[in-house]
């Protein structure tokens, strides 16, 4: 019975023994940025007047502003930060998998199929759409607005951009609104 008890003791101290070496999981995402001493946001410049370039070049908005809040939340210091400008919105989440930046600040709708596959804030801005037209315009409705007739696949446009709409008006170039 003693010869029992002690093999199980000694399994248990060799489990204890061996699980820290287990157990030692990768630097989370905050304690990297630390470590570096910078943060490193992704963005657009595009996008007025949440992100976009001033006349000298400069990365400046709302997105930029809040980034640097950001840094001056972790260092104490608004220059701790460094942009990634995305040339196109198909290139933030590879950048996030990929840890070529450590967040991205910018125009980025939480979808389900995103959320399958990176993690969300909670939004710091709701926007949505507003249309001002003259008093006596045809238009009424905003869906008299989005489904201008303008070809064949009326039906199937008008819900293509219904269910993709996301703050966008989308129309032919050659539409033309009263």
């Amino acid at each position: 019975m003693k010869s029992r008890t002690r093999i199980k003791l000694l399994m248990v101290l060799a489990l204890l023994l061996a699980y820290p070496l287990v157990a030692i999981a990768e630097e989370s995402i905050l304690q990297q940025v630390l470590k570096r001493g910078e943060l490193i946001v992704g963005t657009r410049s595009t996008n007025l007047p949440f992100c976009y370039k001033d006349e000298k070049g400069e990365l400046t908005g709302f997105d930029i502003d809040l980034s640097r809040e950001l840094a001056f939340g972790l260092f104490s210091d608004r220059s701790k930060v460094k942009f990634t400008v995305f040339s196109s919105g198909g290139d933030r989440i590879p950048a996030l998998q990929g840890r070529r930046v450590d967040c991205v600040i910018s125009q980025f709708t939480v979808l389900e199929k995103r959320a399958q596959m990176i993690e969300f804030s909670v939004p710091y801005i709701k926007s949505g759409l507003a249309v001002l037209v003259k008093k006596d315009s045809a238009y009424k409705r905003i869906l008299s607005i989005l489904c201008v007739p303008q070809s064949r696949r009326r039906g199937k446009r008008c819900k293509r951009v219904l269910e993709g709409f996301r703050g966008f008006l989308y129309y032919r170039h050659n539409a033309s609104l009263p």
